[in-house]
């Protein structure tokens, strides 16, 4: 049996549009700007086999034509526990992930659901950091396999390294 070509995987992790203050980075104001985003997703989805994205929910009305686009769908990151902020009657107790699944199917490719349930992380060095199982849960959504290539465009603390390097699916 022949071996499959290695596919290309990305994750983008990008700052939450208006939430550029929260990085000290010289260029995370670029990321306060729609078009920034739109950018980053038609890079991702003429360049990978799979990719998913990590936004807000109150993202997904102008990110609507990227949902349009053929075998895109949105997966949900539901957290039990979050932080509550004061004046803010609803909190956010979700996070939606925009993603496409590397097609064809491979035999091996991980069967995943298309929901999280997990708390956030706690004083991981960055804002907005994702726990160990959701990197796992993205790798599944995507279709990764070991000897496949993944870009952790934002690669924060390191976590979706991790995880690839613990080889082991959900």
């Amino acid at each position: 049996m022949q071996k499959a070509e290695p596919r290309k995987f990305a994750y983008a992790d990008p700052p939450y549009l208006g939430c550029s203050h929260f990085y000290d980075h010289p260029e995370s104001h670029i990321w306060d700007e729609k078009q920034t985003h739109l950018d980053l997703l038609t890079t991702l989805d003429k360049d990978y086999d799979g990719w998913a994205y990590s936004c807000t929910a109150r993202d997904l009305g102008w990110l609507a034509p990227v949902l349009e686009l053929d075998g895109v769908r949105v997966a949900s990151w539901v957290k039990p526990f979050a932080a509550f902020k004061r004046n803010v009657p609803i909190a956010y107790t979700w996070e939606p992930v925009i993603f496409r699944r590397a097609l064809p199917r491979r035999e091996g490719d991980p069967i995943g659901r298309d929901h999280l349930s997990e708390p956030i992380t706690l004083k991981r060095g960055f804002t907005g950091a994702k726990p160990h199982k959701f990197n796992r849960w993205i790798l599944d959504l995507m279709g990764y396999q070991e000897g496949d290539t993944m870009t952790d465009i934002f690669p924060g603390t390191g976590g979706m390294t991790k995880a690839i390097n613990e080889g082991v699916l959900l």
